[in-house]
């Protein structure tokens, strides 16, 4: 179990191995997320893989807007420990930054396949976003992914009370103190 910081320093060290990589931000690995990475365990297990999560120490928000990103439900340090208590064997977690935020949506698989040359799969939740203003979707990762050979799974999000399952969900709960709900 170990956190690394470079994601081509992942891809290199893990080059002979077959990947699937889980991606998002991950703050508080609640139930939504822990489907995700349930099928990220899954997915490396049946191609005798490395399930990896690929995450940030803080919230993007807080490189692209500065002083408006949300509250964190966890440190970076707790969410690496909760990542691999969910059967994560190695967790990316890499700084947000410039070079990060300008990556096309169409550039955004190629950028990690560059990186991790053994990439199989990637599993996200259905409401991911990702690439330059976050106008990539799910099924645009699905697109182009499959142009390069990589496997991509898209899990719905998890449901409770007829509302899914969410980061933001939580810390309304939070503010509010429905402990009850929040738990």
């Amino acid at each position: 179990m170990e956190i690394i910081r470079s994601i081509k320093e992942f891809g290199l060290k893990n080059k002979n191995q077959p990947i699937v990589l889980a991606i998002g931000m991950f703050d508080g690995v609640h139930l939504g997320h822990q489907q995700v990475l349930a099928t990220t365990c899954h997915r490396s297990l049946q191609i005798s893989g490395l399930a990896a999560a690929f995450t940030f120490p803080k919230h993007p928000a807080s490189y692209l807007r500065p002083g408006k990103e949300p509250p964190l439900l966890m440190d970076a340090s707790e969410k690496a420990e909760k990542l691999f208590d969910c059967g994560m064997k190695a967790v990316v977690m890499r700084e947000f930054n410039r070079e990060f935020s300008s990556v096309e949506a169409e550039d955004f698989v190629s950028f990690l396949k560059d990186r991790i040359p053994s990439l199989y799969g990637i599993c996200v939740g259905k409401n991911f976003r990702f690439g330059k203003d976050r106008v990539g979707d799910s099924e645009f990762l699905k697109l182009k992914s499959e142009e390069i050979g990589i496997n991509v799974e898209v899990i719905d999000s998890k449901v409770l009370d007829r509302e899914a399952i969410s980061s933001s969900r939580i810390r309304v709960a939070l503010a509010s103190g429905v402990i009850e709900l929040v738990n």
